[in-house]
């Protein structure tokens, strides 16, 4: 299978890339980590990805701008990146019959990231009724795991690398809103079995997590536990809602065969101990 992951240079692209069977191809603005993927630089609100999805099977669709409150100035940019740049490969999938994996989010909150991924929902489904686009869905949870950019790196702050980097555990909150954390070889191996199942699975959404809700708070006191820092906790940030649940109904993916294997506090300690590897702490 000839896989075109576009955003594939990114955090959970790169695992993907390193774990999924195929030839695979990166589409990105940057270079990948791997040097055993085909490498093609691009933007997907360019022509150019066009050709690159006529050579390939199926397309692996990441490509965005991420954050919660860092796009609460740049809605333009990001309906500029987000949708239009995913139309751009609904397009060109439909024109030339390949098969798209459209990844999503599960939490559709008033903020700009969010509103874009439902938009590209709406219009996967649009471009399958009007124009037979084959596509899934995959709504990822909280992922997480080694490799994950820093905001300094980014810009954008997550979780799990903040937590480890930055000098104390900052919480926005009360911390009682709850996530569901997944950790990338999980993710990575979920998406294997999709592939594997892709047209029996057409048209479908899947909801890709632990299937475990963990608090806020609790996910900091382990946290807390690995690395001794102190818990502080902040007002709210712009762009996310107070006392928000997650966790996964991994009940259709289940179906295929799957459950994830990575627990909490493993993932955890993995990931700990490649930041404080890598960033000698």
């Amino acid at each position: 299978m000839n896989i075109l992951i576009t955003g594939g240079s990114g955090f959970i692209g790169t695992h993907l890339s390193n774990k999924l069977e195929g030839k695979i191809t990166v589409y990105d603005l940057k270079p990948p980590v791997s040097s055993s993927v085909t490498y093609v630089q691009g933007d997907i609100r360019s022509t150019k990805i066009d050709q690159v999805i006529a050579q390939t099977d199926v397309v692996l669709h990441l490509a965005g701008l991420l954050g919660t409150h860092e796009l609460v100035e740049k809605v333009k940019e990001a309906i500029s990146v987000n949708i239009e740049g995913s139309v751009n490969v609904m397009e060109s999938c439909s024109r030339h019959n390949k098969k798209l994996v459209l990844i999503s989010k599960p939490n559709i909150w008033p903020n700009t990231y969010s509103i874009t991924k439902a938009a590209n929902e709406q219009f996967a489904e649009m471009y399958r009724i009007e124009k037979g686009l084959k596509h899934i869905v995959i709504k990822w949870f909280n992922a997480y795991g080694p490799g994950q950019p820093t905001f300094a790196e980014s810009g954008i702050r997550k979780v799990i690398p903040t937590w480890f980097t930055d000098e104390n555990i900052e919480i926005y909150g009360d911390g009682s809103q709850t996530m569901d954390l997944i950790h990338t070889t999980d993710i990575a191996e979920s998406t294997q079995i999709l592939l594997n199942n892709l047209d029996a699975i057409l048209g479908k959404t899947f909801q890709v997590g632990s299937g475990t809700e963990v608090t806020v708070e609790e996910v900091a006191n382990i946290v807390a536990s690995m690395t001794g820092k102190k818990i502080i906790h902040l007002p709210m940030r712009p762009g996310e809602t107070p006392n928000t649940r997650l966790k996964a109904d991994i009940t259709e993916i289940a179906k295929l065969g799957w459950k994830p294997r990575v627990s909490l506090e493993e993932g955890l300690r993995e990931t700990y101990d490649w930041y404080s590897h890598n960033y000698n702490f």
